[in-house]
């Protein structure tokens, strides 16, 4: 059950009800700002209290306002702190912390087992102000609609009194909306004494004639926001979005983890965030969050406004001020502010790694489109602290198109200062003076000011104005490439400017004559760009720009993006620093060989090496070691080479930056293989050297006898695709002499054509059957062409090739192993991985259809597999199997869908699937001495032929049955001189007797 509440009983004992300071006032005609505050004006501390206005002891009335006034500065404070007095609330009986599950979106004041609101949680939790407590809210908008009620907190903004944590599911997720309230009432007051953290919540649509639209923090209190949004508010004073107020000591804001504070406004001063110190300091801190689209007569942003001494103190780290707007000082941050009557001061601000852009500050008193720092005489001096940030893009009616001061200390360290704009003077940074204010000091050390624009303004400075009297030096700063509009003619720099040396100027305006300054030269700067490693903008040199290694010595350690000082020789001028890297020894290493080779055949490997890095390899070597299955003939230059053990070692001397060798190696092939792999590794004596290797995979094959296939043309043919099967295996085997047979079947194309490569490979050839039993011919091949005892391979499980045919092939006395998976796609992938052991290259064709797949058919037996897409579309099989692969296999893709399916892959894509076959034949077969012609219309020809030109060392070109397609003559006589013999796939009903004299023409002109 829930505690009885006593109504119209003070809360906070001691105090006035909390609720006659809530009562909606009518708000006629514009109210006073804190730009109106005169001399003398007495401090009222104003609320909503029926018209009234209450005043610090010992003061009068003159007058009844029914519209308030505004929180000035400058004045006295003693009512505001009498009333946060009297708000103390008298601790009492302690318990244990709580946490509270809002389950309603109602606002009730009502917080029990039955039902538990926002509001009556918040409740529950001001009567233990000692314990902390949390409110979890979930993924829903809460609504204020209490305007009305006779107990503090039971109607209007939400009174937090204790320790509160108000836990949503995310700023865009967890809304507290005020709008039902007419924005009449701000959202949230934290009272002295209270702390208030949201985390993943967003406060919207609150409202005030006061300070603190969103918010309102006074007294010894503290807020603290993490991944929560400030939006939409207003206030009639200062603050539109949050007010920290510190009429006693000390209160504190904390503002984090991507928060948000936009869209707010306010009549007064910080149209985001206000922080005032009256009696006490104020710190605040926000980080890597956001402060956009703010709007507030002085500071769009965020204003500071101290009194006397008394000043708050702000840091922003990796923070973003953007698209704020003042109709006064400061577009993003006023600290401090001129009025009609004098200066008000602000605070000391460190501002880090945070971005200032397109904020804007216009009319009568604008200054400072992004800040604008105020100190008036007689006072401590307020500073602000800049480095590492850009401030780009912001505009100002007046002086300082980014910055402006009148009084105080500014200085800027590793920052930008890019693209600004003023009508007045000084696009980028004036530096103010006045009767009424301290001195100012300006300080520039790295800072790159570049692409500001003087607009149809006095032609007093483009760049830097320093008043008379006061002190701007500058320091390895960059002022270029700024420009005036309108017929003005304006200067980069006016007023006194002290170099301290190794700053440049594409003008000669800045009075600069120290050692290591640069005039009239241009530093040539890139746009402004995010360059890595940066958060924040900056314009990068290029190497030969005369900014870089130009300075003795380095103003800061680092650069803007924090990038270490110097990379080269010496320090570069500006924002930026150039990275340089490391002097190395880069040695390249690229290898060339057949991809495939018959047993008994000579080839080369050759090999080059190339010294790619800065700096001489000294001492360069090659070590080469041969596969196994080769014999080592000879190797050139053979005065600096020698083999030893299948290991070639080669003494290549030093070898000077971008200069090449080349080593060739003479071998035999002499053992039948799918991958013989040769590695190549470079190296160097030269001090911490780059290495670099290369692997090389051949397939050596076993040639059918020459006998069998006499030069010229030869047709292979049968009655049907099994008969054609047969004869081009006895066209290659003599009886007893295949050492396996892969068996496929014959009524769909994947299957073989993934088995191709391992019928290469096991030197077998490839025979068809019907997956529900062995075709009889099959059958006899079988037993004449394989011994008992032997490996029958099964191509896809039972729905492919039925147990029926296992059984059989096992009667014929052979071992029969059947590779295979749930599909096509994975049947390529166990052929792949487990019959053809990882080989070196792959070659990709869509599964779905079967012309570009016959492109490759002998393509896929250099020592290659087959793997399968589902057309334009990666398969999960193959792509799982791609994943798996650690080493670096080289990836062919055949055709437009295999090339959409897998981009990264090499494609070898031609107009159709004639054209396709000639462009795999010349990428891996640059003078072969055997091709096979066979129907583009069928698979099943192409696909068993395949074995035999795999053993050849020869491509399958495609036809059409009754003519020679152009690309494939011009091919054939091209090479006329190397092919010896046209084996043709399948009768003429295939490919006609016309087709086989077109191919004899052109093999034999």
């Amino acid at each position: 059950m829930p505690r009885p509440r006593r109504a119209a009983t003070p809360r906070y004992p001691g105090a006035v009800p909390v609720s006659r300071f809530r009562r909606p006032s009518p708000m006629p005609g514009r109210w006073l700002t804190s730009l109106d505050v005169r001399a003398g004006l007495r401090l009222a501390i104003r609320d909503r209290v029926k018209g009234e206005t209450m005043q610090a002891p010992g003061h009068t009335t003159t007058s009844q306002r029914h519209g308030p006034t505004l929180l000035a500065f400058g004045v006295i404070a003693g009512a505001l702190a009498l009333m946060i007095a009297g708000l103390v609330a008298t601790a009492p009986e302690a318990r244990a912390d709580e946490t509270f599950e809002v389950d309603t979106t109602d606002d009730t004041s009502t917080c029990d087992d039955d039902e538990c609101s926002l509001r009556g949680a918040i409740l529950e939790a001001n009567d233990s102000p000692d314990d902390a407590a949390t409110i979890v809210l979930e993924d829903e908008t809460y609504p204020l609609t209490l305007a009305a009620g006779v107990d503090s907190g039971e109607y209007g903004d939400l009174e937090i009194a204790s320790d509160i944590t108000v836990q949503g599911a995310g700023q865009d997720e967890t809304v507290i909306d005020a709008n039902p309230l007419g924005q009449q009432y701000r959202v949230f007051t934290v009272h002295h004494g209270a702390d208030l953290s949201l985390d993943g919540v967003q406060v919207t649509n609150g409202g005030t004639a006061n300070d603190g639209g969103g918010t309102l923090v006074h007294g010894d209190a503290s807020l603290t926001l993490e991944d929560s949004r400030v939006t939409g508010n207003m206030a009639g004073g200062n603050g539109g979005g949050i007010a920290v107020a510190a009429p006693s000591p000390a209160p504190e804001m904390t503002i984090s983890e991507d928060s948000l504070v936009d869209e707010n406004e306010a009549e007064g001063l910080g149209g985001g965030i206000a922080l005032q110190a009256l009696e006490g300091g104020i710190s605040a801190s926000i980080s890597n969050s956001t402060i956009s689209d703010n709007s507030a007569e002085a500071g769009g942003g965020i204003a500071l406004l101290g009194l006397g001494d008394l000043s708050p103190e702000l840091s922003l780290d990796g923070t973003v001020l953007e698209d704020n707007e003042a109709s006064g000082p400061g577009g993003a941050v006023t600290n401090g502010v001129r009025h009609d009557g004098g200066l008000e001061p602000g605070g000391h601000i460190d501002v880090s790694n945070s971005a200032f852009r397109g904020n804007s500050a216009t009319g009568g008193f604008a200054s400072g489109g992004a800040i604008a720092s105020f100190t008036p005489e007689d006072q401590e001096s307020r500073t602000v602290e800049i480095a590492h940030s850009v401030f780009a893009d912001n505009s100002s009616s007046g002086a300082g198109g980014a910055l402006a001061q009148n009084g105080g200390q500014l200085s800027l360290l590793n920052t930008t200062v890019s693209g600004n704009s003023t009508d007045q003077h000084a696009a980028a940074i004036a530096n103010q003076g006045s009767d009424d204010a301290a001195g100012s000091t300006l300080d520039l050390t790295h800072v790159t000011i570049a692409d500001n624009v003087l607009e149809h303004g006095e032609p007093v400075a483009g760049v830097i104005a320093n008043a008379e009297g006061e002190q701007v030096s500058l320091l390895a700063t960059i002022i270029a490439d700024n420009e005036a509009t309108g017929g003005v003619n304006a200067p980069n720099c006016v007023g006194d400017i002290t170099s301290l040396g190794d700053n440049l100027e594409d003008a000669d305006t800045c009075d600069l004559g120290e050692t290591g300054d640069l005039t009239d030269t241009d530093p040539d700067l890139d746009d402004l760009a995010l360059n890595a490693p940066g958060d924040t903008e900056t314009h990068a040199l290029p190497s030969d720009s005369p900014a870089v290694e130009h300075m003795d010595g380095c103003g800061a350690t680092d650069d803007q993006r924090g990038v270490s000082r110097p990379q080269g020789a010496a320090c570069d001028i500006g924002a930026y620093e150039r990275e340089v890297a490391d002097p190395e020894v880069g040695l390249g290493v690229d290898k060339s060989a057949p991809n495939q080779v018959l047993v008994g055949d000579e080839f080369d490997y050759e090999i080059e090496v190339t010294n790619e890095g800065d700096v001489t390899a000294e001492g360069a070597t090659l070590t080469d070691t041969l596969p196994a299955q080769v014999a080592f003939e000879s190797v050139d230059p053979s005065g600096d080479c020698s083999e030893a053990g299948g290991e070639v070692t080669c003494d290549l001397g030093d070898l000077s930056p971008g200069e090449s060798t080349t080593v060739t190696i003479t071998v035999t092939a002499e053992t039948q293989t799918s991958s013989a792999t040769n590695e190549a590794i470079a190296d160097s004596d030269t001090t911490d050297p780059a290495q670099d290797s290369e692997d090389v995979w051949i397939g050596f094959t076993t040639p059918c006898p020459a006998d069998d296939f006499p030069t010229g043309t030869d047709r292979i043919a049968g009655d049907d695709r099994f008969d054609t099967a047969i004869e081009t295996s006895e066209e290659c085997y003599d009886d007893g002499e295949a050492s396996a047979v892969v068996l496929t079947r014959a009524d769909i194309f994947p299957d073989a054509l993934s088995g191709t490569p391992l019928a290469v490979q096991e030197d077998a050839p490839l025979l068809f059957s019907m997956p529900e039993r062995l075709h009889a011919g099959t059958a006899a091949e079988l037993e004449r062409v394989l011994p008992a005892g032997n490996n029958v391979y099964l191509l896809g499980q039972t729905a492919a090739l039925s147990e029926e045919v296992e059984e059989r092939v096992e009667e014929l006395g052979y071992n029969a192993i059947r590779i295979g998976g749930a599909d096509r796609y994975e049947t390529a992938t166990e052929i792949v991985e487990h019959g053809l052991n990882d080989p070196g290259a792959l070659l990709l064709a869509t599964g779905v259809d079967f012309p570009d797949p016959l492109a490759g058919a002998t393509g896929e037996a250099i020592d290659g597999g087959v793997l399968l897409t589902r057309g334009e579309r990666m398969a999960d099989d193959t792509q799982d199997y791609l994943d798996s692969r650690t080493d670096d296999p080289d990836v062919y893709a055949m055709g437009g869908p295999a090339a959409e399916a897998a981009p990264d892959a090499t494609p070898i894509v031609g107009a159709d699937r004639y054209e396709t076959a000639i462009d795999v034949a010349e990428e891996f077969f640059s003078s072969p001495e055997s091709v096979g012609i066979a129907t583009g219309g069928d698979f099943a020809d192409a696909l068993s032929g395949g074995v035999q030109l795999g053993k050849l060392g020869g491509p399958m070109l495609l036809v059409r049955q009754d003519a020679l397609p152009p690309v494939v003559e011009t091919y054939l006589e091209d090479r006329a001189d190397d092919i010896e013999r046209a084996l043709i796939f399948g009768g003429p009903a295939a490919v006609s007797s016309d087709v086989e004299q077109a191919v004899e023409d052109a093999i034999d002109p």
